[in-house]
């Protein structure tokens, strides 16, 4: 696998970029993976769509637009889904790809930009923290929701600037995405709380 290239500080995207993200036909969680790949601060994302042509045609369009790589891949899943990568760079696609087809779960969490000590826990079946289990303090952050991976139990506090630089990319640069996921992080959660109280 070749080395992942992701930058520590976002890039500030001209508004018509900020717009077509905005705009595109992904759920948030998936606007938001584009916007922070655009920004830099992520190398690669997975994203989730029908496999639908014209659809389909739609994204390559931005991608292009947007100056990203991408790949499109039938879902192994669900045939009427594609599963979509993207990166900056062809390199972190490969990487990306190549984790992807080896079925390396490790190498793709490294390549989506997951912090290594995360997912050298998980993988190792260390007991690791779960966003929902931190304190109050951090739920009440703007960089919660950032949260979207098991936080190893000895290297929390490092892996939370993970999140929070992709909170800062999303905030810099759209502050309505990060609104927007902000009220559907706290709506879920609070139902996982529901369920499990």
């Amino acid at each position: 696998m070749t080395e992942i290239r992701q930058q520590e500080t976002s890039e500030i995207l001209e508004k018509e970029e900020v717009e077509k993200i905005e705009s595109a036909p992904f759920s948030i969680e998936d606007k938001i993976n584009l916007l922070l790949v655009k920004a830099g601060v992520k190398p690669a994302s997975e994203i989730s769509a029908l496999n639908n042509p014209e659809l389909i045609q739609e994204i390559k369009s931005l991608f292009t637009n947007l100056g990203l790589v991408g790949d499109i891949e039938e879902s192994k899943i669900d045939k009427r889904i594609v599963d979509i990568l993207i990166s900056q760079n062809q390199a972190n696609l490969e990487n990306l790809e190549t984790a992807r087809r080896n079925q390396s779960d490790f190498a793709r969490g490294i390549a989506l930009g997951y912090p290594a000590t995360a997912v050298a826990d998980y993988f190792n079946e260390k007991p690791g923290i779960m966003r929902w289990s931190l304190p109050q303090y951090i739920k009440e952050e703007k960089y919660y929701p950032f949260i979207r991976f098991r936080l190893s139990r000895d290297n929390w506090e490092e892996e939370i600037t993970t999140a929070k630089k992709w909170a800062n990319a999303v905030k810099t640069n759209s502050p309505k995405l990060l609104e927007d996921f902000n009220d559907e992080t706290r709506v879920a959660d609070r139902k996982f709380s529901d369920t499990n109280n």
